[in-house]
């Protein structure tokens, strides 16, 4: 049953503003930039990976509350170039004698709507690369002895490797389906198992967890409402669901003011990125976060709400036009084209005035409806046409 709620009920609720005052998402990469951008918050961090540990005896060994996010720190850019991990962690972790080593933790997030099937493969390809990072640096530092016939070098003693904890986290329409461990990919040849590096990360498929599963306690509220709308965002029929978030869960986070940014901009991820009818949520947003001004602008939920009520109806005006001619179907593709296109140079004429005509062209190739609904969050957010050149 859908649930029935009165912005009354929740103290200050209308004072919510649903601009980040700066966006980490990306209009064409959403996904992935928000899946990065909310697991680099500590406290989501050690949240998610209590949940990715639960009942391992790993997990009582790790001081989460020293978690500390070290995106790309252990990587060297040259030789992972382009492929980095894409969130690593450096948590503490205590032996029984009571010493200390650090651990690595190295999450890929896989957010793509279809599997990577290379997925296991990528975190091995980190995991390797770790083993032999410092052996050119060790080159140089080895000792030399001599004797009276030669002169041989001998390298010092190998420090330990590093303890990695490997997570692949998946998210997407549907759920992952390829290796989970890197012997998947050798053929299966009788008396040839001695000689096969195997790999096993964790493996969270985020599509084959129950909501209700999620952790629920007030100190992970946070967490539960990241995973939630991360979840949802390609569920279309799930909006009961949608409701659930952003009317129970999303005004408890929403009252911290260390997670407002976290807040705004996970309304704007949901719109930018979810396969929910967009009128729905807009609704849903529009009635319970009232529209405001900011610097004497209209929010960027009041202008997505013109730009898309009044632009989709437009498109399926356009689109029957034309479809009388060409095809229903594709008229109406082409309609929400057109107008996609004509809402973006709008808005970055209302907010820049001139718009050159460099900019029109790139915008008028596009034939995604999708990137123009994500760029039309660029041109809003943006600070300068350069910027938003950027992004085409």
């Amino acid at each position: 049953m859908a649930l029935s709620w009165n912005s009354d009920m929740i103290p200050n609720l209308n004072s919510f503003n649903p601009i980040p005052s700066t966006s980490p998402l990306d209009a064409l990469h959403p996904h992935s930039k928000y899946c990065e951008y909310v697991l680099s918050f500590s406290e989501i961090a050690r949240a998610f990976m209590r949940f990715v540990l639960k009942g391992s005896p790993i997990l009582p060994r790790l001081r989460l509350e020293e978690l500390k996010v070290e995106r790309g720190k252990f990587l060297d850019s040259q030789t992972l170039k382009g492929s980095e991990a894409d969130i690593v962690y450096t948590i503490p972790l205590e032996y029984d004698n009571g010493e200390e080593q650090t651990v690595l933790v190295y999450t890929l997030l896989e957010h793509k709507s279809t599997n990577d099937y290379n997925a296991i493969r990528q975190l091995a390809r980190y995991y390797t690369h770790l083993l032999f990072m410092d052996d050119k640096k060790d080159q140089g530092n080895s000792q030399t002895e001599t004797d009276e016939l030669s002169v041989k070098t001998v390298p010092k003693p190998s420090k330990q490797l590093p303890l990695v904890i490997p997570v692949l986290f998946h998210h997407g329409a549907e759920p992952y389906t390829g290796p989970k461990e890197l012997k998947e990919f050798f053929p299966q040849v009788e008396g040839f198992e001695r000689f096969i590096i195997n790999f096993e990360p964790i493996v969270v498929d985020l599509t084959k967890i129950d909501l209700k599963d999620l952790p629920n306690e007030p100190n992970e509220k946070v967490f539960n409402f990241v995973m939630t709308v991360i979840k949802l965002v390609f569920q279309e029929e799930r909006f009961e669901d949608v409701e659930t978030c952003f009317l129970e869960i999303f005004p408890e986070i929403k009252k911290q003011p260390e997670y407002l940014d976290l807040a705004r901009t996970s309304i704007q991820y949901f719109w930018t990125a979810s396969h929910t009818d967009h009128n729905r949520f807009l609704n849903l947003v529009a009635n319970h976060y009232p529209q405001e001004k900011e610097g004497g602008e209209n929010t960027v939920l009041s202008l997505l709400e013109k730009s898309h009520l009044e632009g989709r109806e437009e498109g399926r005006q356009e689109g029957r036009e034309e479809g009388r001619q060409e095809g229903r179907e594709e008229g109406r593709e082409e309609g929400f084209l057109i107008k996609g296109r004509s809402n973006i140079i709008n808005a970055l004429k209302a907010r820049f005035q001139d718009v050159p005509d460099s900019i029109k062209t790139c915008i008028n190739s596009i034939q995604d409806v999708v990137v123009l609904d994500a760029l039309l969050i660029e041109a809003i957010l943006c600070k300068s046409l350069e910027e938003f050149k950027q992004k085409l």
